[in-house]
């Protein structure tokens, strides 16, 4: 599998695909100049748009150029269990106990791996209060308060519902036509 690594503990890392990072950060730019312009050049209602494009596309060109040269992985899966870090609301470690089932998209950009978990206010309790919020929020919309990006993983769909069986044979892995 590429750009995996095994630690001590037989775990495998998984980074994200910068390469497909570099788009989102460029369209991201694009979208804080024009917003700078905005502001600058536009009557009030304009400037205030203006603000609120650049508000809103600083913190994604933030995020992205962070994901372009960090280092962490985006998700590391293990004998014991799964660590999310691939988002802003990342949601850590959650053991393979915890979790019911996962479903595995087909990969594109948006794509969201979602985990469902046993007990979910066990997770939630282990997070700050703003991630909670968050978490809800994507809950009402997704059906699923854990929620990973997997459309910029240096991996395959394939590869990884396969890494997930050979470290938990028991992983539920919920089948395309029963999408949740």
């Amino acid at each position: 599998m590429p750009s995996e690594r095994e630690d001590q503990r037989g775990a495998v890392a998984i980074r994200t695909g910068n390469w497909r990072l570099f788009p989102l950060a460029i369209v991201s730019g694009i979208f804080v100049v024009a917003g700078c312009f905005m502001i600058a050049k536009g009557p009030f209602r304009i400037t205030i748009v203006g603000l609120l494009n650049v508000v809103v596309s600083g913190f994604c060109l933030l995020r992205f150029s962070y994901l372009l040269f960090a280092r962490k992985s985006a998700l590391v899966i293990g004998e014991s269990g799964i660590f999310d870090n691939g988002s802003a609301i990342a949601a850590g470690f959650i053991p393979w106990a915890e979790i019911e089932g996962i479903y595995v998209p087909p990969f594109s950009s948006e794509a969201f791996m979602r985990i469902f978990v046993r007990d979910i206010e066990n997770i939630l309790a282990r997070l700050s209060s703003w991630k909670v919020r968050i978490m809800r929020l994507n809950s009402s919309l997704t059906g699923s308060y854990i929620n990973v990006p997997v459309g910029v993983l240096r991996i395959t769909r394939e590869e990884l519902i396969a890494l997930m069986r050979a470290k938990n044979p028991d992983v539920f892995i919920i089948p395309d036509d029963e999408t949740p």
